[in-house]
């Protein structure tokens, strides 16, 4: 019976610390704020063009189904479309591209070296969908009531197009970053 008391005990104890060690943990998210042009920020306007660069990539089927098995007529389309998309990027003298099988890695490089870089990553390839359980179809790109759906757009195809959009635009307006970028896209993360 006292070892029951003594077990229940420190079980109560255990959940009590944890509760008061959650409540007290501060709070590190940082407050969002939207920007607008009007602050004289970066801002780039999501245009019928930029949504549908973006669309055109949900399009694609990057799908990774094994280690061993994955879409690799696909994988040569979006990194085309890539290029394609993005073309200031693809020709800046500051950018450096290195290829290993359909992962990228971009090198930009920065005004102040003795800055340390900063490591940006994505995956361009997704995992197989369900077709059965989409509201509309996965590889579609459909905007409905203000939302994109698509297989990649939460995951992980948001990151890596975000990412060259907000690279584009930099590069675009005859600006170079302070440190020096890597810019990594991976192609077999789902199974790797």
């Amino acid at each position: 019976m006292m070892l029951k008391f003594g077990i229940t005990l420190v079980a109560v104890l255990l959940i009590a610390i944890i509760a008061m060690r959650t409540l007290l943990f501060p709070d590190f998210q940082q407050k969002v704020v939207p920007c607008s042009p009007e602050e004289g920020t970066a801002f780039i306007t999501a245009t019928d063009e930029l949504l549908e660069r973006f669309q055109e990539a949900i399009r694609i089927q990057t799908i990774s189904y094994s280690v061993h098995e994955t879409n690799t007529t696909a994988l040569e389309k979006i990194l085309e479309h890539i290029v394609k998309s993005y073309p200031t990027i693809h020709s800046s003298p500051l950018v450096t591209l290195e290829r290993f099988n359909f992962s990228s890695l971009y090198i930009i490089k920065g005004s102040d070296q003795s800055l340390r870089p900063v490591l940006l990553t994505g995956h361009i390839d997704v995992v197989p969908a369900v077709f059965e359980k989409w509201s509309f179809h996965p590889f579609s790109g459909t905007v409905d009531d203000g939302l994109i759906y698509g297989r990649g757009t939460i995951d992980n195809k948001n990151s890596v197009f975000g990412i060259l959009e907000a690279l584009e635009h930099l590069l675009s307006t005859g600006k170079q970053p302070k440190r020096d970028l890597y810019i990594a896209f991976g192609h077999d993360e789902e199974v790797m």
